[in-house]
């Protein structure tokens, strides 16, 4: 084979292997067009040969025509070629790759190099040639010396770099430092790590620096106030800036197992945790964002691990600094981002943002979503794709696109390069959520805006609970403005400065908030009244030096000067260091509670009194209805023994003084009747005005001489009903008392009537308040000049048988009482000590006019008739002396002490009976029963009554039952003859 021949197989060769090649090797780096360009190329080139080649010699004579190295240089030349145009290829993708990244590092705040053994730098990005004055091309070869010339930090930065260098790639622990630098001044923090340059095996330090000279001097200025939290049951702990604990409460150390604080003060929060690793995010992550909340892995003083719920926050002052690290251990722990992205290469940056918690997206300048991450789809409920070249606008609420719109447009025209707001979302099903938004422009070198990079931070939950919160204090301030009363918080000064007061204020006090806080116009002390003033503050204090709450009730001055009674329930706030900070509590208003106890005391005294005079009037009651038995026999056998006496007989006088002494008696039974009311009342309807101008004649002789009588009379009175002799008694009892009130002293007495309408509320006062009717009522005023009365006087001026006079019996007012309540009135007093005494009697008025009061008609003594009567009574004494007086009279009498007794008699006499003569209380069978049952055998019997009680109990009770008539005991001869000869003529 010749020369010519060899050459253009090898040509063949040559071209066949560089295609394949190009299509195995290269397909990864070089895009198709490229590939196909140089496919072409390569053909073009064999195509001489390949022409030659398969006309003129076979393929088998290759191998043995190569026998000049000029048959072989030629080829490789060409091989050389293409070799050198798909390595430029490789290397152009490399270094767009590289600028991509680039740009994303040299968004970062913090430095970022790589440095080699002699301290010149490999890699760095723009922070850190911003910090040397030059670029970043001028910065790449160079050393720190060749900027700021230093030899002892040139040396101590080699010396960290090489040792880093020497640690290996595998070298887990970045190496740390913190250092200020003389040349600016300004402190740093280092974190490097050993780095293996791929492709030339050059193993670099790899670095990141963080300033801290702001957080250094913030700690310098640093100021922390004691939290007062040793006696929290929550453990809690305080570490400044670097993570060192400088500060942990009772419950931190038992639940870690430590006796004292010397043993954790002073120590990296990292020997507390089972994986010092995640302390340090901890605290990283405190750095970047001020919280964290976090599942944590603790260990205790003995080596042992247990979780822990972690929350943990920043400290900082009003103007930003951070002042120092607060633990709670309450909830979950986190990564520390930032400081991973930092450490890691791009694969790991990658992954931060495709696993980072919050929402991460970029946008382009057109507002075209180009990149996110799967926790913002999540958020949205797309899928990652689904996301990508959609607007905006699509997932915000319509009623924020306006709201974010201006600081897009701070962005766009470069205004602002950031800024966060809180915005709504809307989610792929439409439903909204919270976000907190923060954007940041990415600008190329002329500052041409190439898109934002966008962090979403789901708060809905923050939001839902700063809405609670709100809604819970409406609430509250709603449920304390509504409350009968106001709440406050004051000062424990002399005054009682309010610090506040809610709304309830005014309606209490008459002032609103903003009058009595801090004394505004006036202070709180000054609202209670003098004479509580001194008795409330005395109970405070006692009650806070006690540590107890205290309750009062005491009399202000509302701002129109009325009293009203108010009832406080307060305690005493003090610090944790046992000083007292103010006074809290709650005041409200209590006077109609107050008033409403007092006329409750008032009536069950009222009540109480009118059971005593009750108890007292059945007793009297009964002690006279007995006594009017025994007086029965005395004055009918007086009255017996005057009519057989001659008028000229001694024994005469001696019957008189006995008829006397029993009438007196008889007197007494009848004011005891009086007081118990159960007298003998003759109803009828008169005028008041004509019984007391009835009695003028007769009350100016029984006064005093010295008191002067004066009368005012309404006109048209109003006519009550009521018996005239009980009325007369009435007004000769407060003459009486009101004369001898005057006593010697010159004095006037006053006699006044008039009508007047009360309702229940004028009636409870009275002394009598039981059982009245509202209504107009009739009154008689009786007013002297006279002593007066104390109130113990008042009390008991109706008890029976009391007096204030040396003699006297005391009967004359009880009486009065039992006449007025009779008649179903009441009365009321006025009365002070040396200034007289004014009593006013109220009687219910009727409608009808007044009838003329007559005279008793009395039937002669000698007055006979024919008949037969039976007198029914079990007191023995009344039976003899009612049969002498009705045999006097000309009549037959039957007797029986019982109610059987007089049945039977009856039923055997009923023919021959005139009229029967009924005692009320009888044993076996009263007088009632006996009634019923004579009208059953004789249905037109004629029965008068007899009893020691009032007409008026005793008929009322037999009202429409046919009852004749009625005479009450102890009675006269001529009052018997006169009742049956009333009874036979009607």
């Amino acid at each position: 084979m010749t020369a010519d021949r060899s050459l253009d197989a090898f040509y063949i060769l040559v071209c066949l292997l560089g295609i394949v090649l190009l299509h195995w090797r290269g397909s990864r780096r070089i895009d198709l067009d490229s590939r196909f360009l140089l496919t072409w190329l390569f053909l073009v080139a064999a195509l001489p040969g390949l022409s030659r080649f398969f006309v003129d010699s076979r393929f088998s004579d290759l191998l043995n025509s190569l026998e000049s190295p000029a048959d072989v240089l030629l080829p490789l030349l060409w091989a050389g070629l293409f070799y050198s145009l798909f390595q430029s290829i490789q290397q152009r993708d490399l270094r767009q790759s590289e600028a991509s990244l680039r740009r994303v590092i040299d968004l970062l705040p913090h430095q970022i190099y790589a440095k080699d053994r002699h301290g010149r730098y490999v890699v760095a990005n723009k922070c850190v040639a911003d910090a040397y004055g030059t670029t970043v091309e001028a910065l790449i070869g160079r050393s720190q010396a060749d900027f700021h010339p230093s030899k002892e930090e040139e040396r101590i930065f080699l010396e960290e770099d090489r040792r880093v260098i020497d640690l290996g790639p595998g070298s887990a622990e970045p190496l740390t430092s913190v250092r200020t630098l003389a040349s600016s001044g300004r402190t740093y923090q280092f974190a490097k790590v050993p780095f293996e340059i791929p492709g030339s095996g050059e193993i670099v330090a790899l670095g990141v620096s963080v300033d801290i000279t702001n957080r250094i001097r913030a700690e310098k200025e640093l100021r922390i106030k004691d939290y007062t939290i040793s006696s929290l049951a929550a453990p809690l702990a305080v570490a400044d800036l670097d993570g060192t604990i400088t500060y942990v409460n009772q419950a931190f150390l038992d639940l870690w197992g430590y006796d004292s604080e010397e043993e954790t003060v002073g120590h990296p929060a990292g020997e507390f945790a089972a994986n010092p690793a995640e302390a340090a995010r901890v605290i990283a992550c405190l750095h970047e964002r001020g919280w964290f909340v976090g599942e944590f892995d603790a260990q205790s003083k003995e080596g042992t691990s247990f979780d822990v719920h972690l929350s943990a926050s920043m400290v900082t002052a009003e103007n930003g600094e951070s002042l120092c690290m607060v633990f709670s251990f309450i909830d979950v722990t986190e990564r520390n981002q930032a400081f991973e992205a930092l450490r890691r290469s791009e694969q790991m940056m990658r992954a931060v943002f495709e696993n980072a918690t919050h929402g991460l997206a970029v946008w382009n300048a057109e507002r075209r979503l180009v990149k996110s991450n799967a926790r913002f789809a999540e958020m949205l409920g797309y899928t990652v794709n689904e996301l990508i070249d959609m607007s905006s606008r699509t997932f915000t609420h319509p009623d924020d696109v306006a709201r974010q719109e201006p600081e897009n447009r701070k962005i766009e025209t470069g205004e602002k390069n950031s800024y966060a707001i809180e915005k709504r979302y809307v989610r792929r099903d439409g439903s909204p959520f919270w976000a907190e938004l923060t954007v940041n422009a990415v600008r190329d070198a002329r500052g041409k805006l190439e898109g934002t990079i966008a962090i979403i931070v789901d708060i809905t939950e923050r939001k839902r609970v700063e809405e609670e919160r709100a809604e819970s204090q409406r609430r509250l301030n709603t449920l304390v403005d509504n409350l009968p009363g106001f709440a406050y918080r004051r000062k424990n000064d002399s005054s009682w400065t309010m610090e506040y007061v809610s709304n309830g204020c005014l309606e209490v006090t008459g002032y609103s908030p903003e009058q009595i806080v801090d004394n505004r116009e006036i202070a709180y002390n000054e609202i209670i009244v003098p004479e509580d003033r001194q008795r409330v503050w005395d109970e405070v204090q006692r009650a806070v030096e006690a540590g107890e709450p205290f309750i009062l009730e005491y009399t202000i001055a509302w701002r129109s000067g009325r009293r009203r009674s108010v009832w406080e329930k307060g305690r005493g706030i003090f610090s944790d260091g046992g000083d007292l900070l103010a006074l809290e509590g709650f005041i409200t208003d209590v006077t109609d509670r107050v008033r409403a106890e007092e006329e409750r005391r008032k009536f069950e005294a009222q009540f109480q009194h009118a059971q005593k005079l009750e108890s007292l009037g059945i007793l009297a009651g009964g002690i006279a209805h007995d006594f009017n038995n025994l007086l029965m026999g005395i004055l009918g056998n007086a009255d017996l023994a005057m009519d057989r006496t001659s008028a000229l007989s001694p024994v005469r006088n001696y019957i008189l003084e006995i008829e006397q002494s029993a009438k007196r008696a008889a007197d007494l039974c009848r004011q005891m009747l009086a007081y118990s009311g159960k007298g003998k009342f003759l109803a009828q309807r008169i005028n008041l005005n004509e019984i007391v101008d009835e009695m003028v004649h007769l009350l100016e002789v029984s006064i005093s001489k010295k008191a002067v009588l004066k009368f005012n009379f309404a006109a048209n009175l109003p006519a009550i009903e009521a018996d005239p002799t009980q009325t007369r008694q009435v007004i000769m009892n407060l003459i009486t008392n009101a004369s001898e009130a005057i006593g010697d002293r010159s004095g006037v007495i006053s006699i006044n009537t008039g009508a007047m309408s009360c309702d229940p509320a004028y009636l409870t006062e009275t002394h009598i308040a039981e059982d009245l009717a509202e209504g107009m009522y009739v009154y008689l005023e009786v007013s002297d000049t006279g002593c007066g009365m104390d109130k113990t006087t008042r009390e008991r001026m109706f008890d029976p048988f009391f007096t204030t006079k040396f003699t006297g019996r005391g009967l004359g007012m009880a009486a009065v009482l039992g006449i007025v309540r009779g008649h179903k009135g009441t009365i009321k007093v006025y009365s002070e000590p040396q200034r007289g005494t004014t009593i006013k009697i109220l009687l219910p008025a009727v409608d009808e006019p007044a009838e003329s009061i007559e005279k008793e008609a009395r039937t002669p003594a000698d007055w006979k008739m024919d008949g037969t009567v039976l007198l029914v009574d079990d007191e023995e004494t009344i039976r003899v002396v009612g049969k002498r007086m009705l045999e006097r009279s000309g009549l037959k009498v039957l007797t029986a002490s019982d109610g059987r007794e007089a049945i039977d008699l009856y039923r055997e006499h009923a023919g021959d009976v005139l009229c029967v003569i009924l005692d009320l209380t009888m044993p076996h069978m009263d007088g009632e029963e006996t009634f019923r049952e004579l009208r059953r055998i004789n249905p037109d019997v004629h029965v008068i009554l007899s009893s020691g009680y009032n007409e008026q109990e005793i008929v009322g009770r037999f009202a429409g039952k046919g009852l004749a008539g009625f005479i009450q005991k102890p009675y006269r001869r001529q009052e018997l003859i006169s009742s049956i000869r009333q009874v036979l003529d009607s």
